[in-house]
């Protein structure tokens, strides 16, 4: 797990370094692109330098400002700005230029639903061959595994090109279940880590708590008892502050099993008891609120047939009187 979270803070470190660069970059760019800025115009064009960046658009006027400003060799240099309401823009800003903005922002959006559209496609593919374990025959089995995992890197494919996180997050818990069931405990493990490192980033507990029992599974399988206990004793204090009995549950099925593997068959006995009891806690406040609901139903009812009967009668007597 050590090793694990090393190549995870590598690959955060040198992400973070890409995006230093790049801002970097564009930043040189701006800078050797900027217009010099007249002594007369300096500070309101400064000043409106921040709500140009914010502005969903800008409304160009037709009038003008002229200015000169010393260059370096002592020439001068005549610089055109626009004048905008409430703002200053560089006359390089063009409707042309703001037209083609709109039309690639569209081009991109159109991408990104058709991005969209061919990874759910996959993903369905994907979805038809997940019944594998339910084939006896070895071979169909088998082929049925690597489709669900050919057309799952499909639609990882297309997920990661939509910026679509839930998308990959449950691919990834696909493909690492089915390179289980291959025993192929590498790859298994480290999908199930991108999946628990996408879940992280959005503090999604739940899918945290379920990569935590799925990776807790994998290392049971492989004999790393020590590091699948640490995996689903993180798992049992984010299902105890989650509060959510049934993902509780599901923690405490993961013991079991742990402790059946390493033949702790005492403590998996008081992991099952465990598991027993929130199960049982659960199917009883089900019934109640079941029972509460009916009896509600019922009292309604009376209810509807009291008042019935009143106006009923109430009526009838009106008559009465009238005649």
């Amino acid at each position: 797990m050590l090793f694990e979270l090393k190549c995870l803070y590598l690959s955060l470190f040198m992400k973070i370094l890409a995006t230093i660069f790049a801002f970097s970059l564009l930043t040189a760019v701006r800078l050797s692109a900027a217009p010099i800025v007249p002594d007369s115009v300096g500070k309101a064009f400064l000043a409106a330098s921040d709500s140009l960046k914010a502005a969903p658009s800008i409304q160009i006027s037709l009038s003008y400002t002229f200015g000169q400003q010393s260059s370096a060799n002592g020439s001068l240099r005549a610089t055109q700005y626009i004048e905008a309401p409430e703002m200053i823009v560089p006359a390089g800003i063009t409707p042309e230029l703001l037209a083609r903005n709109d039309s690639l922002k569209s081009e991109r959006q159109l991408q990104m639903r058709s991005d969209s559209s061919k990874a759910a496609e996959f993903a369905q593919k994907a979805g038809e061959y997940l019944h594998y374990d339910t084939i006896s025959n070895k071979k169909e089995k088998l082929a049925a595994e690597n489709e669900a995992i050919t057309y799952t890197l499909k639609a990882i494919h297309y997920y990661s090109r939509c910026d679509d996180t839930t998308g990959l997050r449950t691919s990834f818990d696909i493909l690492a279940k089915v390179y289980r069931s291959e025993k192929k405990y590498v790859q298994a493990k480290w999908f199930i880590l991108q999946s628990n490192t996408i879940s992280r980033v959005k503090n999604d507990v739940p899918n945290i708590i379920t990569s935590l029992l799925l990776l807790a599974s994998i290392k049971t399988d492989i004999k790393d008892y020590n590091l699948a206990m640490r995996d689903l004793n993180e798992a049992m204090k984010l299902a105890d502050s989650s509060r959510e009995p049934k993902t509780a549950a599901m923690v405490q099925l993961g013991f079991v099993m742990l402790y059946n593997n390493m033949k702790n068959y005492g403590k998996a006995d008081i992991a099952l008891k465990r598991y027993n009891f929130i199960n049982d806690s659960l199917q009883h406040n089900s019934d109640a609120k079941l029972a509460a609901a009916a009896d509600s139903v019922q009292r309604k009812k009376k209810l509807y047939l009291t008042s019935s009967r009143r106006s009923s009668k109430t009526s009838s007597s009106k008559k009465t009187a009238l005649l």
